[in-house]
């Protein structure tokens, strides 16, 4: 069996891309560096508003954004997809024909 890996799309919001994959770290039951979970992030931070693309109308060209980076991260050889933002799971349905696609949620504030 090959080698999991967290595939992180990330950069809107740098902050909440960095709060993310801590969270993965704290959460992780690992002794040694080794032990962690191998995790390639890609942080674009020129990713266009998701918001003001979906009520602007150019959703498309955000979800093609979206999906590029998202095949970065595949060729990366990651296995799953995390995508530390919460509007754009407004996309979510369309990036299920990915083969590193799991959905994954984010958790509230209650959850942390």
């Amino acid at each position: 069996m090959s080698e999991q890996r967290l595939g992180i799309l990330g950069g809107m919001g740098p902050q909440a891309t960095q709060d993310f994959y801590q969270r993965i770290l704290d959460r992780t039951d690992a002794s040694c560096d080794q032990e962690h979970l191998p995790t390639l992030i890609w942080s674009d931070t020129s990713m266009p508003d998701r918001t003001a693309a979906i009520l602007g109308g150019d959703a498309e060209g955000c979800y093609r954004r979206l999906l590029d980076g998202a095949r970065l991260l595949e060729r990366g050889g990651c296995t799953a997809l995390a995508i530390p933002c919460n509007t754009s799971h407004y996309f979510a349905d369309r990036l299920q024909g990915l083969s590193l696609y799991t959905h994954l949620t984010l958790p509230t504030n209650r959850e942390v």
